[in-house]
């Protein structure tokens, strides 16, 4: 009965002892795993939640030196703050200087509650390093990334921002009259990706405005107003790439 009894211990030891390590070293994996996709692939991974479909879920790198993807790692269940700008042309849209404002107001909320992403539309000159150094002159803080990546990556992030259906390419679009500048730089779209709700506002707005409508989406209401001229540009439900013509405001 002792030898049986003995043995029997021995076993459910022997199980635990496995599953112990099974547990240790499966988030490990996981982790290697994601590690080595991020390497290796620059094309879209599966994603899932809303809008997954529409947005890419390709590799991009932070100013953080980190590589993140897209959708899965920045955008899912997130109320974000995304603009487009380049490092050559801040000197004339100044949308980083004027969001420093914003990073101030939102104070411990950013990171937390909010996050910004500036996302590079010159990836060939805006390299993770001149990003990360363009970031510590400027003084920006954690919850705030600067986003680069391949050409054709960047290129098709901006496109679902900024391209209404059946239109393919950027150059399809552009915010602005001929041959002048691309006026899409000074705006700055703003989302909560869990509830599909999006607006825009020019990065140039009185700061607590801004952050007054992040606040709107924050619970995933629709906010609902009487339209009046020539307001800020209104929030669309489920449609990041439309946005008002300054007519509106909600």
């Amino acid at each position: 009965m002792k030898n049986n009894r003995r043995k029997a211990l021995q076993k459910i030891a022997l199980g635990t002892a496995a599953v112990t390590a099974i547990t240790a070293v499966a988030p490990t994996r996981a982790v290697a795993n994601k590690a080595q996709q991020l390497e290796d692939c620059s094309c879209d991974l599966p994603a899932s939640g809303p809008l997954s479909k529409y947005f890419t879920n390709a590799v991009v790198q932070t100013h953080q030196q980190q590589k993140k993807l897209f959708y899965n790692d920045l955008l899912k269940d997130k109320i974000v703050m995304i603009n487009f700008m380049s490092i050559a042309t801040e000197e004339n849209f100044q949308s980083t200087q004027h969001l420093l404002r914003v990073q101030e107001l939102l104070g411990e909320r950013l990171g937390k509650d909010y996050f910004m992403y500036s996302i590079t539309t010159e990836p060939t000159g805006d390299t993770v390093s001149r990003l990360n150094e363009f970031a510590k002159e400027k003084g920006v803080k954690e919850g705030w990334s600067f986003i680069t990546g391949s050409p054709e990556v960047m290129e098709g992030i901006k496109a679902r921002f900024f391209l209404q259906p059946g239109q393919h390419r950027h150059s399809d679009f552009r915010h602005g009259p001929p041959g002048g500048p691309d006026c899409s730089m000074g705006l700055v779209r703003y989302g909560n990706v869990k509830t599909g709700t999006w607006g825009s506002v020019p990065s140039s707005a009185a700061p607590d405005w801004i952050i007054k409508r992040l606040e709107w989406i924050h619970d995933g209401k629709q906010v609902s107003a009487t339209p009046k001229r020539r307001g800020p540009f209104a929030i669309v439900k489920g449609k990041p790439w439309l946005y008002d013509s300054g007519n509106y405001r909600v």
